[in-house]
């Protein structure tokens, strides 16, 4: 369950106490009433600057955003000048994930068993990604073998081999393949200067189920 607002209110008095800015950072408000908990808890939060944002994001691209954020303070950047650039960064992340088994997806009612029906008898799996914050289907793979090179292949056109990027891939109880994913990525992609491998977290885990890898896609200047 999302935190409530009175959770939130107590971290903000205890960081209030020690620092004049608060930049919160979350999961997109149209996956979760996270943002609305933090952005009620803000209100009677006595602070100089105080800035609730919506990540359009989640789970690896939510982790991505927040890693460059701390970057931005480390640089020396204002209080001002890293809300600016979180906004715009934002933009620039792409969140995608692939399932191995849509049991889970039906069962937290995220996806309809007919859909599950169809892409089981089609030999489809599909891609979802987060896009202005929601949780949509991006793509399809055909079969159940060979996933993770057919993942990597349909990344692959999201990377522009003119910029740089940084990557988090997360996989749930499977961490051979989470593996398998990031070594490919980083034999296709000399432009990913960063990148990241960790266990998929609890709340997407448990829609995703075994098996199930995402992947954050962040461009950096």
């Amino acid at each position: 369950s999302q935190p409530t607002p009175g959770d939130f209110k107590k971290i903000y008095n205890f960081i209030s106490s020690h620092y004049n800015s608060i930049i919160s950072i979350h999961l997109s408000k149209k996956l979760s009433g996270t943002y609305q908990s933090a952005f009620n808890a803000a209100k009677s939060i006595k602070i100089k600057n105080m800035k609730i944002i919506d990540s359009y994001s989640a789970s690896v691209g939510l982790g991505l955003l927040s890693i460059y954020a701390v970057d931005l303070k480390q640089e020396g950047k204002t209080y001002n000048k890293i809300i600016d650039k979180i906004e715009e960064q934002k933009e620039k992340i792409q969140v995608f994930l692939l399932l191995n088994d849509l049991t889970y997806v039906v069962r937290g009612g995220r996806l309809p068993q007919k859909i599950k029906t169809i892409a089981n008898f089609l030999r489809l799996r599909p891609v979802l990604g987060t896009k202005k914050g929601k949780l949509t289907a991006r793509g399809l793979l055909y079969g159940h073998s060979k996933r993770v090179e057919k993942f990597v292949k349909f990344l692959r056109s999201k990377i522009k081999e003119d910029k740089k990027y940084h990557i988090m891939i997360a996989h749930a109880n499977d961490i051979n393949n989470g593996e398998k994913l990031l070594n490919l990525l980083l034999q296709n992609h000399s432009n990913i200067t960063k990148h990241y491998l960790l266990e998929l977290g609890g709340a997407l885990g448990a829609h995703a189920g075994p098996g199930g890898l995402a992947v954050g896609i962040q461009e950096r200047d």
